[in-house]
């Protein structure tokens, strides 16, 4: 039985910038830093991070 798993791929465009890898920031990391987070600021960030529509846009 093989557990190993394998490398996912990552999509270039979905990959983080070289200015932003450099800084350790993700987009969307300090959206809470400057006032309370709403839900339209969360589906934002997650459409960036998360580009796939299967993700939280369809559940229920």
């Amino acid at each position: 039985m093989n557990i190993d798993k394998k490398a996912g791929h990552i999509d270039p465009k979905v990959a983080l910038s070289q200015a932003e890898h450099e800084k350790g920031t993700v987009p969307g990391q300090q959206i809470g830093l400057y006032g309370n987070a709403d839900k339209r600021d969360v589906r934002q960030v997650v459409k960036i991070l998360n580009p796939d529509k299967n993700s939280m846009e369809s559940r229920g």
